[in-house]
């Protein structure tokens, strides 16, 4: 936890940065996501790789609305390509493309 920034960092990364002062390390590993001022958890892009493979809830969208989505667009109903069942109602999911690429 770093200036209330959650980082991820390998063993490797750990065993590297041990020999260092604390001072002089600014950061190391992955951000997987940040609190809010109101304490609300908020994961970023950069953790998409990281947490892909716990994700219960999936959405995979045609390729022809992969840049509408990454320009910040809702993905509609006609752009989903692939459901995995029953999500429940306003659940937080991970979005692909039709590669399997993960894009948010």
């Amino acid at each position: 936890l770093n200036n209330q920034k959650v980082l991820l960092v390998t063993d490797d990364v750990l065993k590297a940065t041990s020999q260092l002062k604390r001072k002089q390390i600014i950061s190391a590993g992955t951000i997987i996501g940040k609190f809010t001022k109101h304490e609300n958890f908020r994961i970023t892009i950069t953790a998409l790789h990281a947490l892909q493979e716990y994700a219960l809830h999936r959405v995979w969208i045609k390729a022809s609305a992969e840049m509408n989505f990454l320009y910040g667009n809702n993905a509609l109903r006609s752009h989903v390509q692939k459901v995995s069942e029953e999500i429940p109602m306003n659940a937080g999911v991970f979005v692909y493309s039709h590669a399997g690429i993960p894009l948010g």
